[in-house]
């Protein structure tokens, strides 16, 4: 992302030189990398279950930007994911169900929802999953109100509060 935006800088500093050739040839070569790269949006829940609300707002979201969804239920450490898993188990794949339908039916047509669960830290895991699949346009953290959060990421990171 950083090199996207310093070519996209090049580009308008050539621009304001008068030198359009450039400006164009700049462009071009931007245009050639990144058409047809499928963008994602990371939604996360750190140590809780995902809710219908953040669902909700997800799928409009991807749908109206013709992102994927990837909804990341990350954990701290084992135990508390097999804690969380046996109180409510049945009611998320319940909603998951709802969800992955949701998104097949042609609420978001072309749009892929996957879900993953993975343990650590939510920092280090974050910046992997960016680095990792690329093109990921932001990431939206479920949180509660009185919660305070802050992660240094390449992306922009919003919050969806319950």
């Amino acid at each position: 992302m950083i090199k996207q935006l310093e070519t996209l800088g090049a580009a308008v500093a050539f621009a304001e030189a008068g030198d359009f050739e450039t400006t164009r040839e700049l462009l071009a070569e931007l245009k050639k990398k990144y058409q047809g790269r499928k963008r994602s949006i990371v939604m996360v829940a750190h140590d809780v279950p995902i809710k219908p609300g953040l669902v909700e707002y997800a799928q409009g979201l991807a749908s109206r930007l013709k992102c994927d969804a990837l909804f990341l239920n990350i954990f701290s450490d084992r135990r508390r994911a097999a804690r969380l898993a046996k109180k409510s188990a049945a009611t998320f794949r319940a909603m998951w169900r709802d969800i992955a339908g949701a998104f097949r039916s042609g609420n978001a047509p072309g749009t892929v929802c996957e879900h993953a669960v993975l343990f650590g830290n939510v920092q280090d895991l974050l910046q992997e999953v960016c680095h990792s699949i690329g093109g990921v346009e932001m990431v939206i953290i479920q949180k509660r109100r009185f919660e305070t959060c802050s992660f240094d990421l390449c992306v922009p990171v919003f919050h969806f509060y319950l």
